[in-house]
């Protein structure tokens, strides 16, 4: 606020009307979600939020590739469940909004006082009713004291399927909320996640600067037959990670 005055002597509005003037997309970075919400309104480019108190949507967008690109041969990502441990924020929010959206299965494991809301709850049930997905908020492990025991350490992934891998947003607090035992163990995907938040830039920027104005057929195809390339090349096989073999498709 005080070297580009968002908010301050110039409102919101007059600024997106000037940046929209000298760039092609705005990301904020805000404290208020309302403040994006604002600069949507009033800019005529695209706008894309960097992170609010309310949710961080394109951290998620770098997890998802992450857990595209680490998925077991043949499991969908309908197969997978998701747990997000520790406390509703940003983060926890939208990882449940496009977790459940996609169809996984998503549980945030916190104490009650900082659990998701009936707001972030509604949203999740909704998500689920089209995608066939799941949602559980919940603090039964041992009934144990607040945040304490919330730790990622060995004892918590022994808890989860075979084979099942960390992440973390970062920075993490080592000791606090994760040992260094896990975040530097052969489970933790933690530092590939933060490589694909460029990843997730990157789609964002080609999408709202080369995909938004109305494609022609051909340009569909060709982008899907991209996508498939892509996914063939990071995953293996297409059809392993559609689970459905060419036998099968034939």
């Amino acid at each position: 606020p005080g070297m580009i005055q968002l908010g301050g002597h110039e409102t919101i509005g007059d600024t997106g009307k000037v940046l929209s003037k000298l760039v092609d997309i705005v990301m904020a970075r805000v404290i208020a979600h309302k403040t994006i919400e604002e600069l949507g309104k009033s800019c005529t480019i695209p706008v894309i939020n960097g992170m609010s108190d309310y949710n961080h949507p394109t951290q998620e967008i770098g997890d998802m590739c992450t857990i595209m690109e680490h998925l077991p041969q043949g499991k969908r990502l309908e197969d997978c469940k998701v747990v997000f441990v520790g406390d509703a924020t940003q983060v926890c929010a939208s990882l449940g909004f496009i977790t459940t959206k996609l169809g996984m299965h998503f549980v945030q494991y916190g104490p009650q006082g900082h659990q998701l809301n009936e707001e972030h709850k509604e949203i999740l049930k909704k998500n689920c009713a089209l995608s066939g997905g799941s949602f559980l908020v919940t603090d039964e492990r041992e009934r144990v004291r607040v945040f304490h025991d919330y730790q990622v350490n060995r004892e918590l992934m022994q808890l989860g399927n075979l084979g099942c891998k960390f992440l973390h947003c970062l920075p993490a607090t080592r000791g606090e909320d994760v040992t260094d035992e896990v975040a530097d163990s052969d489970a933790s995907l933690c530092w590939e996640q933060a490589g694909n938040r460029l990843t997730a830039m990157r789609g964002l920027l080609v999408y709202l600067t080369c995909c938004r104005r109305e494609p022609s057929g051909a340009q569909i195809a060709a982008a899907k037959e991209e996508l498939d390339r892509v996914l063939c090349d990071k995953l293996g096989c297409v059809e392993a990670y559609c689970g459905v073999s060419k036998a099968e498709k034939s």
